[in-house]
């Protein structure tokens, strides 16, 4: 009966130790691809001092 006990949490604590690993990795990739959006919005951002410029002309019209 212990046998079967110690068994059981064996593998329930097995379990849960591999969701916790996914769902850590899970979070490491989406933190990453947040990570590379964010830098590509902010290099889109830097490339077109051209379009900022024509935008404040736009807003000084109206």
């Amino acid at each position: 009966m212990i046998v079967i006990l110690f068994v059981a949490l064996a593998i329930v604590y097995y379990l849960v130790q591999y969701m916790d690993k996914r769902r850590r990795d899970r979070n490491e990739e989406m933190q990453e691809r947040r990570k590379n959006s964010y830098i590509k919005l902010l290099d889109a951002l830097k490339e077109n001092p051209a379009d900022k410029a024509t935008l404040n002309k736009k807003d000084d019209e109206t």
